[in-house]
């Protein structure tokens, strides 16, 4: 079985890569651990990785739409596609109810 782990969620894939180890995926455990100092070099630091978001927090007047790298920019395509983000509600909305229980 051949499992990609895309994105730039370390968070997700330091929590990820011990369970694929685990299940005997050890030769994408090696790939990540080999990979991992380019990837540091790629990926920001906490906080730059704050900073959009202390910014569009903070601002005292903000133009409303998408912001990357404290400025606004123009949001991908999909944002524009109601089948994706009806998905989207649908898939969030499922994967809570399931956390809180069915209620």
């Amino acid at each position: 079985m051949t499992v990609a782990v895309l994105g730039a969620n370390g968070v997700y894939a330091r929590h990820l890569i011990p369970r694929l180890r685990a299940d005997g995926h050890r030769a994408l455990a090696a790939a990540r651990k080999a990979l991992a100092p380019i990837e540091r070099r790629m990926l920001l630091s906490p906080e730059q990785g704050a900073q959009t978001t202390v910014h569009c927090a903070t601002a005292p007047v903000l133009e409303s739409g998408y912001y990357r790298a404290c400025e606004l920019a123009p949001a991908s395509g999909e944002t524009h596609d109601r089948d994706v983000s009806r998905r989207l509600w649908d898939e969030t909305e499922q994967w809570a109810t399931g956390l809180m229980g069915g209620y």
